[in-house]
């Protein structure tokens, strides 16, 4: 078999939804896409984005196409390019999309254990200690002292998760009622001195 008749067959096999012979493309082509979207996306970006995700992506975009006949590879160098081609442009989403203003990648700094200007966090989860607990406690008593039944009701049903919009349906209040009682709530937590 030529290597002209191995690319028509992996090819039909491809369109007849052959497992092995995604497989095979698989097999065939990973390594160098792996390695040019590793290029692509560069080291600091690599700490966010995986390149083997990128071309689980582009793959999944090809057999996409693939299955809808919009494939017009007609040997194993124009295979390689389409791949290439839609590899690159996945890293190119990837990349504005983690520079964009409120997610830009280049605004993250590492932390590096010993550095006298990061603080001496400590990074080991925990259970509140039994003082901590009873702060809490105390606090959470003083600021419920202060809140009738109705604004108790709300703070309950925000404390459950429930978006405003969402409580004022139930405690049959306005949304604009029910955010200013947060408000309030969230006013008075600010002024205790813990």
């Amino acid at each position: 078999m030529t290597q002209d008749d191995s690319f028509d067959d992996l090819m039909s096999r491809l369109g007849a939804h052959d497992e092995r012979a995604a497989a095979e493309l698989f097999g065939r082509f990973s390594t160098r896409l792996v390695c040019l979207a590793r290029a692509r996306l560069g080291p600091r970006l690599r700490q966010t984005i995986d390149p083997e995700d990128v071309l689980q992506s582009a793959l999944r975009s090809f057999f996409v196409q693939q299955r809808n006949g919009d494939v017009a590879a007609r040997n194993w160098d124009s295979l390689w390019g389409l791949l290439a081609v839609m590899t690159i442009r996945k890293c190119s989403r990837q990349v504005q999309r983690h520079r964009a203003a409120r997610r830009d990648i280049r605004r993250n700094q590492p932390i590096v254990v010993g550095d006298d200007s990061v603080p001496n966090w400590d990074f080991i989860v925990r259970e509140p200690l039994p003082e901590e607990q009873a702060a809490l406690a105390e606090l959470f008593e003083r600021l419920l002292a202060d809140l009738n039944p109705r604004e108790l009701e709300i703070f309950n049903c925000y404390l459950d998760g429930q978006s405003p919009d969402q409580i004022a349906v139930q405690v049959h209040r306005s949304q604009r009622t029910v955010e200013r009682v947060l408000e309030k709530i969230r006013e008075r937590l600010e002024s205790f001195d813990t």
